[in-house]
């Protein structure tokens, strides 16, 4: 749970991907992804990954 004001910032500077990925699974985890995947993904890209399942 050791969230740092920058990856606040980054879920912040991405907020409706991060809004579907808490749907998805528990915030923790969301926060992790999203922070995770950042230079992984498009945002599309991001997005298909968790609501193809």
């Amino acid at each position: 749970r050791a969230l740092t004001s920058q990856d606040e910032e980054v879920v912040l500077s991405i907020q409706p991907i991060g809004e579907l990925m808490v749907l998805a699974v528990e915030q923790e985890t969301a926060a992790a992804l999203v922070t995770e995947s950042l230079g992984e993904f498009t945002p599309g890209e991001r997005v298909r990954l968790k609501t193809r399942e």
